[in-house]
């Protein structure tokens, strides 16, 4: 068989290109408007020294575990919509929202009171600079008031996307993403007539702009009255039937994404360990890939969507043609985003304050990234949009956290604390977790077993 036969499937189904640019644009542009904000955070935040991108990396890390709890109940929340959404079920829709709600807005509260009266308790676990325990406490203090806000917008996107109303929770984005660069630009270094005020400023920037993203999504969303509308009353007292499902299916996730954030935190202290110049160096490396790499990060979400309204609607045929072009353009994508990260690596590092050994570190840990990609591309489409969309969820959080917990770390803390790697090898030695993960989930996908109609009864 030819090339040409073997990618016949990609322009099989003409229907699927506009349906996957119809979903994946708006979700590519809020991510990718998000990571440059951040980047731009970052880079304003590098004007004051090493110990202030420190400080600032830490407490955004502990934002990431409440992020990705968060999202494992807004992603459960989402496969079950995306599926029902298939059968035009907006009852069940309904049902599904407000049982996610509810769990989310429970880890905000909860996470919200740890980082407001932990802040520093909690920085102190990763870096043992105390100059960065206190910065970084201070910072994470700020954020903790954000979570609850954002633990309701979480669940309002994904039901929104999952039903293809992608542009309200864009819309969203931008404009508090927008407000957060605006004031972060005044309140960090004192421009505008604002008071310079350095890391405290970033965290009043955050919880803004937080307010304001939740205030317009939840606004517009009961304004229009939209299929996921609950009373508030109903959200927190009405029974809801169907809780027992959710969990069978909700619960995996979560548990991956906690066990996947909670592993890259132990990176983040194995990168703090070695030095605060280390861990500087991977948080402005970092920030670049993130960059790059959230294009595949929504073409995964954009994924689930499409093969969770498939598989409700009975077509499992489509659902996996759907992975197989995904899988393709996610890899060839990858590869070509990291060819660009590496041609202007150079230019990127002459806009940090970086001495001689920062600019080494990160101009390895760029080039290893970018390397790397195309790996890591393959892992969040299998398992944040194939494995996740089909409903397989249990079998992507054993990929996930198996990953994380048997390769990564170990090989982490060896290559760290054995070896006595520089941080740029250590980075790379912790990759081989993403080469094992992409094996077992190309196994997975060959199998077919992903395919899960939960809205089939």
């Amino acid at each position: 068989m030819n090339l040409r036969n073997r990618l016949s499937f990609l322009t099989a189904n003409k229907e699927f290109y506009p349906l996957l640019l119809k979903l994946s644009i708006p979700i590519i542009l809020q991510g990718f408007l998000s990571t440059a904000l951040v980047f731009v955070d970052v880079l304003m935040v590098g004007q004051l020294g090493e110990q202030a991108v420190a400080s600032v990396g830490l407490g955004n890390q502990f934002t990431l575990i409440f992020i990705m709890i968060a999202n494992g109940c807004a992603g459960g929340t989402g496969i079950f919509a995306a599926q029902y959404w298939g059968r035009r079920y907006v009852k069940h829709i309904r049902q599904t929202f407000t049982i996610g709600l509810r769990y989310s807005l429970l880890i905000g509260v909860v996470f919200s009171v740890a980082s407001i009266f932990f802040s520093q308790e909690i920085i102190s676990f990763y870096s043992p600079d105390p100059a960065v325990q206190v910065e970084g406490g201070h910072y994470l203090h700020l954020l903790g008031i954000s979570y609850i806000f954002f633990s309701i917008t979480v669940v309002y996107a994904a039901t929104l996307r999952s039903t293809k109303l992608v542009m309200l929770p864009l819309i969203a984005s931008s404009i508090a993403l927008s407000l957060n660069a605006f004031l972060n630009y005044g309140l960090i270094l004192g421009n505008c007539g604002f008071p310079k005020m350095g890391v405290t400023g970033a965290g009043i920037s955050m919880i803004i702009a937080r307010v304001v993203e939740c205030a317009i999504i939840v606004g517009v969303t009961r304004y229009q009255k939209l299929p996921m509308v609950k009373r508030v009353g109903n959200i927190f007292w009405a029974k809801v039937k169907g809780q027992r499902e959710y969990f069978r299916v909700v619960f995996p996730v979560v548990m991956q994404n906690i066990g996947w954030v909670v592993g890259i935190s132990l990176y983040m202290k194995i990168y703090a360990s070695i030095s605060t110049i280390a861990l500087a160096s991977v948080n402005i490396s970092e920030t670049l890939e993130k960059m790059g790499f959230m294009a595949f990060v929504s073409m995964a979400n954009a994924c689930a969507i499409m093969i969770g309204n498939a598989i409700g609607a009975g077509r499992e045929d489509l659902a996996r043609d759907y992975g197989r072009k995904l899988l393709f353009i996610g890899i060839v994508g990858a590869i070509a985003m990291g060819a660009i990260i590496i041609a202007i690596r150079p230019y990127v590092i002459q806009l940090y304050n970086l001495d001689a050994e920062g600019v080494r570190n990160v101009s390895y840990l760029m080039l290893f990234m970018a390397c790397v990609m195309w790996l890591k591309a393959c892992n969040v489409i299998f398992n944040g949009g194939i494995l996740r969309g089909g409903g397989d969820t249990k079998y992507s959080m054993f990929i996930d956290i198996g990953g994380v917990w048997l390769i990564g770390i170990p090989m982490g803390y060896i290559a760290a604390f054995v070896w006595d790697l520089p941080i740029y090898f250590v980075v790379l030695c912790i990759y081989a977790e993403e080469l094992v993960k992409m094996i077992v989930g190309f196994h997975r996908f060959l199998s077919n077993k992903w395919v899960r109609n939960l809205v089939r009864k």
